[in-house]
């Protein structure tokens, strides 16, 4: 970052400043480079929707994209227009109206009551459900609703049926029934039953038998009534399919093989939920009206935003008490934003005249009134929320992170430095895991005691010292929370530690000098005005004009690159450090650092962290939201490797093992993208499952694991072909398969672990090996077996870090993964409140990733949606509008 980045970095906050001050009928207008996007984005979907008429499939394949619909926190595009459609305002028609108008060209095409008839046939209970309410509100007694349910179910024509759903699509309670079914059905749901349907009639790659032990192990149905349930669906029973699809709900909600199955299954068909969707779609595709509305509103829609803005009004209200304190603080200092915010809010509080922001501070109740004041501005006005929200950018602490981020090199090239950190060195047991991540001590095998004995002799090693001293850079570089607990405190060690931090910088980094410097001139008049008078006290300077032209001077040398040997920057390196020296000096400078780190912005995150820890649906859906987006984009390229880090470092992995080990099917489950990891082909614990197999030295679980995936793999018919030839050898005198097959089961069951030959010979012919691993990931995902793979990378601890590397991979990989396994982890202990503790934390973990991703809050109060078009633009390149890319 150059000189003259940090400037135009510092220069937001002003212009954010001007254009609060100069609101008119709004308190406050947008923030910098907005307005100029989204004029330009709003031109370009004018001149292009007119002329834009994709065809219906196209526009159906973009309505359902997976990245965009994650993004926006629906199924469907069309379904958050309709539920975000505001009905005070006519020119917004893709609402309930048209939703209304698609159910009734649907019903009345005539297929309608076949598309229904056919669903309820296949399972679908919530469509069962939706159309009893619609029979009850016409009130029908109790059993004539069931018995126009079955009539309907089963496809027999009834005049009742056909005048009540006439009639039905005329009312706008009936209507809204539908609605909500509509609205409220994933995707998915359709495939699902399509899937099952197929297991039932046996057309299907997965066996009953399999299915009916999935529904067992989730705990719906008891085996009496699953055997039972089973048997009628299969001769076509509505309701006992009905039953079953409840347990279906449950299975998709685990997110585990069956989970992937059932949503990868082929569409079955048309279904009375896709053709209305259709329905609307086509309408929307036939009116240049409402294709331009479709595209206009989901251009300027902005859900990842509005859940940051909800979000800080929440945290702003439960637990926003340090970040209150920090800004009451900051507001005391000239001419500030703080001071800009706290003045606005004084003029609404007629009672607060007279009053300062200090002695608001001091109340616990004005501080509350104040919280209630500034969170009422934020949900009334995206303005406010932006103004907040930009506290978590980088712009907002320019100086303080160009400080801290050149502390691991200073440091590291310091060793005078180093020795006067370590005087100062007194961090409890809280910093253990940061001290060891960031490998302060590992210079000595003996760690800390080691370096801490040679310290007081004066044997340490130069190399150990620096190593120590860059480490501790590191952690104060790149640990939010770290650095808030090493600067935050006023004792003679952490004002020594401060004043370290700066001499191992300033002489060394020109960009913190550049920061400090533009700071200094147009951001914090205190501080500025308490340099200017010390250097004049001083004689250093005559006044406030030479002082002036002095800063002017230096800024002007930086900017036009006359730096080598400059008095200007020289006097500026030394005369601040000196200033940092005095009293007075360093309170300003600490105070500075307050405002960019751990009483605004860190207090802010954590605040907003504890709101998410305390609400888990808020935080899996922004998760999921932020998940969605392109690897690529500049939001994601800083949060992945966030999420690796977290999945190597946290307890996550160790709690999954210990988990599955446990027969916690959830946790099995959950673990189903990382099992194509870790028994892939080529994978090292599939080598060593293998070896330890041929080495006769099996574990009877893993044995008999192995011996029934390859009885599965040389009964399939498919591969009879490979495998015929191979048992052929093995056993030359049999001939027919039943005779061959026969003889295997055999000597495989019944002679157990002396036939190890026979599986080395099987497995050593690629094909039959392949099927096999095909056949063993199976059965760890769908019967549960992954304990028994477990156990043995348990025992083999050299295949540790192949679970620790999958888990990573697939974290960062799935969107999903994260929350599936966080949720697993506490099924199984429910009620145990140090466990689920210990959950929360990890939660708590993964929310500061998120709060402390800078350029996600810079694009936020920049674009809002930025990232949503850019995807937007991927997939359906016709629509793309004019924005400007600059960020």
């Amino acid at each position: 970052m150059n000189a003259y980045s940090i400037s135009l970095l510092l220069l937001i906050p002003l212009l954010i400043f001007l254009s609060l001050s100069s609101g008119t009928k709004s308190e406050i207008l947008i923030p910098p480079h907005r307005g100029i996007c989204w004029i330009s984005a709003a031109i370009g979907i004018v001149l292009i929707s007119s002329h834009l008429h994709a065809d219906n499939d196209s526009l159906l394949s973009f309505d359902t994209n997976p990245a965009l619909t994650s993004q926006i926190g629906e199924s469907r595009l069309s379904k958050w227009l309709i539920l975000h459609a505001d009905s005070a305002n006519s020119d917004q028609r893709i609402n309930f109206g048209l939703l209304d108008q698609a159910i009734v060209r649907v019903i009345e095409s005539g297929h309608g009551m076949v598309l229904i008839s056919a669903d309820l046939a296949r399972g679908d209970v919530d469509l069962a459900q939706t159309i009893q309410r619609l029979l009850a509100s016409f009130n029908f007694p109790e059993t004539e609703v069931q018995r126009l349910l079955q009539l309907l179910a089963t496809g027999t024509e009834n005049e009742t049926l056909r005048a009540t759903l006439g009639n039905a699509i005329h009312r706008e309670s009936t209507l809204r029934l539908i609605d909500q079914y509509l609205l409220e059905t994933p995707e998915d749901w359709e495939r699902s039953l399509g899937c099952m349907t197929d297991i039932l009639e046996g057309k299907s790659e997965f066996g009953l038998g399999l299915l009916q032990e999935t529904f067992r192990d989730s705990g719906v149905f008891g085996n009496k009534n699953l055997t039972d349930l089973i048997d009628r669906a299969q001769v076509k029973d509505p309701e006992a399919k009905w039953v079953l699809a409840q347990g279906l709900h449950k299975i998709l909600a685990q997110h585990g093989a069956w989970s992937q199955a059932l949503r990868n299954a082929v569409p079955p068909g048309r279904t009375f939920y896709g053709a209305v969707w259709r329905a609307l779609l086509d309408e929307i595709n036939g009116d240049s009206m409402l294709r331009q509305e479709y595209h206009q509103r989901l251009w300027s829609a902005d859900p990842l935003y509005e859940e940051f803005q909800s979000l800080l009004v929440i945290a702003l209200n439960s637990g926003g008490d340090h970040f209150i304190k920090g800004y009451l603080h900051a507001s005391l200092i000239p001419e500030s934003r703080f001071n800009w915010v706290f003045t606005h809010i004084l003029q609404s509080r007629p009672e607060w005249v007279g009053m300062d922001a200090s002695y608001i501070s001091t109340s616990s109740a004005l501080r509350i009134q104040f919280a209630e004041d500034l969170s009422r501005k934020v949900a009334k006005d995206p303005a406010w929320s932006d103004y907040l929200l930009w506290e978590l950018t980088r712009p907002a602490e320019a100086a303080t992170l160009t400080l801290r981020l050149a502390l691991p090199s200073s440091l590291g090239n310091e060793a005078e430095l180093c020795r006067e950190l370590w005087a100062t060195y007194d961090l409890g047991l809280e910093f253990s895991d940061a001290v060891k991540i960031n490998g302060l001590f590992d210079f000595y095998p003996g760690g800390e005691s080691e370096f801490r004995h040679k310290m007081e002799l004066g044997t340490a090693e130069q190399a150990a010292i620096l190593q120590f001293g860059s480490g501790f850079g590191r952690m104060a570089a790149f640990s939010d929370i770290a650095w808030s607990k090493i600067v935050a405190g006023k004792s003679l060690r952490e004002r020594q530690r401060l004043r370290v931090f700066f001499r191992a910088v300033f002489m060394r980094d020109p960009a913190t000098v550049t920061a400090w410097l533009e700071t200094i001139r147009s951001n914090d008049f205190a501080l500025k005005n308490g340099l200017a008078s010390w250097l004049i006290h001083e004689g250093k300077l005559k006044d406030q004009a030479t002082f002036d032209r002095w800063l002017d001077s230096v800024s002007e040398a930086i900017r036009t690159g006359r730096v080598q040997g400059n008095p200007d920057i020289a006097s500026f390196k030394g005369w601040f450090l000196d200033f940092l020296q005095t009293e007075t000096g360093f309170d300003q400078v600490r105070s500075r650092i307050a405002v960019e780190s751990f009483a605004i912005p860190e207090a802010l995150r954590e605040s907003m962290a504890l709101t998410l820890q305390r609400e888990p649906k808020r935080f899996w859906r922004i998760y999921g939201m932020l998940t969605a987006i392109d690897p690529q984009c500049p939001i994601s390229l800083n949060l992945t490797p966030q999420l690796r880090q977290f999945a190597k470092q946290s307890q996550l992995s160790n709690f999954l093992m210990e988990e599955v080990s446990a027969q916690n099917r959830a946790a099995n489950d959950a673990m189903e993208p990382a099992w194509r990891l870790i028994l892939a082909l080529d994978s090292p614990t599939l080598r060593s499952v293998l070896e330890t197999i041929r080495d006769g030295s099996s574990i009877s679980d893993l044995y008999g694991l192995v011996t029934l995936a390859l009885q599965q793999t040389i009964t399939d018919p498919k591969i009879w072909s490979q495998v015929e030839p191979v048992l052929a050898q093995i056993s030359p005198e049999l001939h027919e398969r039943t005779e061959i097959l026969s003889r295997f089961d055999e000597k495989m069951f019944k002679e157990g672990p002396s036939t190890l030959p026979l599986v080395t010979v099987l497995l050593s012919d690629t094909a039959i090996y392949r099927e096999w691993q095909s056949k063993l990931l199976s059965d760890v995902n769908f019967m549960g077996k992954g304990y028994i793979i477990s156990d043995f990378i348990r025992h083999h601890t050299q295949l540790l870090s192949e679970w620790n590397r999958s888990i990573a991979d697939i974290m960062v990989g799935d969107p999903q993964v994260a929350q599936t396994m966080l949720e697993a982890l506490v099924q199984r202990r429910v009620g145990d409140s140090a466990w689920e503790e210990e959950v929360s934390q990890m939660r708590y973990q993964l929310a500061r990733i998120i709060l402390e991703n800078r350029v996600l809050f810079e694009s936020l109060v920049t674009y809002k949606n930025h990232e949503f078009i850019v995807e937007a633009e991927k997939v359906f390149p016709l629509a793309k509008p004019k924005i400007n890319q600059e960020l």
